[in-house]
């Protein structure tokens, strides 16, 4: 383990993080296009049955900008948790989009 000198009774020192504040490297995604389609459909499905508990109408002009504004009132049927999780699945699906454009560049996310 790096950072580890247990053989002479040391204590595990935690890699530093990147700048980005993670573990996560700074290099190039190995992951192809198939993966990052793969995930962002199953994202998208998960924003698509939480619009559904909620009641949102999620592809209406302006919405998708209120509930990431943590805008309640466009929820049809009230249930909070359904409604924090929708928000953060959608924060979650422009921080996918945006982890694959980096990884795949515009040519390789326009298919």
């Amino acid at each position: 383990m790096p950072g580890t000198d247990v053989s002479r009774g040391g204590r595990v020192k935690p890699e530093p993080l990147s700048s980005t504040g993670s573990h996560m490297s700074d290099k190039p995604s190995e992951l192809g296009a198939p993966w990052w389609s793969k995930t962002l459909d199953e994202v998208d499905r998960e924003v698509a049955r939480l619009a559904t508990i909620c009641n949102v109408r999620i592809l209406d002009a302006g919405i998708i900008e209120r509930v990431l504004k943590d805008d309640a009132s466009v929820c049809g049927s009230r249930n909070p948790l359904a409604f924090s999780k929708l928000r953060n699945a959608l924060m979650m699906h422009y921080h996918a989009r945006d982890k694959a454009l980096g990884a795949l560049g515009e040519a390789g996310t326009l298919a």
